[in-house]
């Protein structure tokens, strides 16, 4: 598949702090957004829409995709390897860093939601009705997993070579320690939906959802801890950190309120609001590991944030 379209030019207005928008490349919904490294991104949405950008999410360029479907999901392996899934089993497949893109056999009928590959070609999928799958090479091939439960799966996490994480509805938290084989539940304190995790190591993660939940874990899931936004009565989407001290959450408002940024400078003790100046709900964002990050949402919606400060250093 080749890729196309035009690049924008146009200036970034300022919209609060070191948040700027992005001219847009589409006006179909953004669902999900993913860097390859430190230049290279791709965001994917309604309408068979995917975008890439080589300039850290400055400009963006819309793919060809061939279907009108809906992607809600990405994932990078590695800086050249991805992939994007989404409505009734929908899946690409990259291996030039979203440059061109071709099918893979579809993931059976139900829609995926999410997807996240490691390194290692270990890969989780999930979805509705409690679908997950995972895969050992890359995506080529995958295999559906038993996780003893219907509830929408919204959000996954390969996190080593063989530990994974999933959340969905009605305060669904899954992992695994064998690749996807066997899936354990646990039990968390909130039964509102689960949208969002980030989990930088397999013990160490945060999970957000609706009505303003944030669960923090240093254990690997034994103990949670509730983290309080500014926010509280508003969706939360996605999550991610660009180290152990700062992150972002984003999500959307309710009625005619703008959609929530929450930041956090001490792992999430304390959480506090950022203007996003749109009520565009913001479904997901992406770091690049080099202090930029970008949010995505309705109507092709980009946000972009530079400044941060990243670097891990040592986790276990």
């Amino acid at each position: 598949m080749s890729s196309g379209g035009t690049t924008s030019s146009l200036k970034e207005p300022v919209l609060g702090g070191d948040w700027l928008s992005v001219p847009p490349a589409t006006h179909h919904t953004l669902r999900a957004i993913a860097f390859a490294d430190e230049a290279r991104a791709v965001a994917a949405g309604q309408g068979g829409a995917l975008l890439r950008s080589e300039d850290a999410g400055r400009t963006w360029r819309r793919i060809a995709s061939r279907t009108a479907r809906t992607f809600y999901a990405l994932g990078f392996a590695n800086r050249e390897v991805a992939l994007a899934v989404g409505t009734a089993g929908l899946a690409l497949r990259s291996s030039d860093a979203g440059r061109d893109w071709l099918p893979l056999a579809p993931l059976g009928r139900d829609t995926v939601y999410s997807v996240s590959l490691h390194a290692s070609g270990f890969g989780v999928a999930g979805g509705e009705r409690g679908s997950v799958l995972m895969t050992r090479n890359f995506g080529t091939s995958w295999e559906k997993r038993p996780t003893w439960t219907r509830r929408a799966v919204r959000r996954v996490a390969a996190v080593s070579p063989t530990t994974a994480w999933a959340v969905g509805d009605e305060g669904t938290v899954l992992t695994s320690h064998d690749t996807g084989s066997h899936w354990k539940h646990l039990r968390t304190e909130t039964s509102e939906d689960l949208l969002g995790l980030y989990f930088p190591t397999p013990t160490l993660g945060w999970i957000v959802g609706r009505f303003g939940t944030i669960l923090h874990t240093r254990d690997g899931g034994e103990t949670w801890t509730t983290q309080r936004p500014e926010q509280r009565q508003r969706d939360f989407y996605a999550v991610c950190f660009t180290s152990v001290a700062e992150g972002w959450v984003t999500g959307g408002g309710r009625g005619t309120f703008y959609s929530p940024i929450e930041h956090t400078v001490d792992g999430g003790l304390t959480w506090h609001s950022h203007p996003s100046h749109t009520t565009d709900p913001l479904f997901d964002l992406a770091t690049n590991g080099a202090g930029i990050v970008c949010a995505v949402g309705r109507f092709g919606r980009v946000l972009r944030l530079s400044g941060t400060k990243s670097g891990w250093g040592a986790q276990t």
